[in-house]
């Protein structure tokens, strides 16, 4: 796999250790999720006019992606608390 050196303040490192600490993961693999999630890697998306049922009014469609989406979010924060450290 190929690798890069990123040069962080020593304060940036101490809190991203402590959080990957947390996490139980390595500081490795915190960064690596993190960069992830900044460019859109993983991250669940609904199909194209999966809310555009006409028999929902906007507000309803509204309320369930938000809520779903929320579920979703937690439900993948439970995950990566579970993923094995490799």
């Amino acid at each position: 796999m190929p690798s890069t050196s990123v040069h962080m303040p020593a304060g940036l490192i101490r809190k991203l250790d402590l959080v990957a600490k947390r996490r139980q993961v390595s500081r490795n693999r915190l960064i690596t999720e993190a960069c992830q999630s900044a460019i859109g890697v993983g991250r669940r998306e609904w199909p194209k006019d999966f809310f555009a049922d006409d028999r929902l009014a906007a507000r309803d469609r509204d309320l369930l992606r938000s809520t779903f989406d929320n579920w979703m979010t937690q439900t993948i924060a439970r995950q990566s608390k579970t993923r094995p450290p490799f």
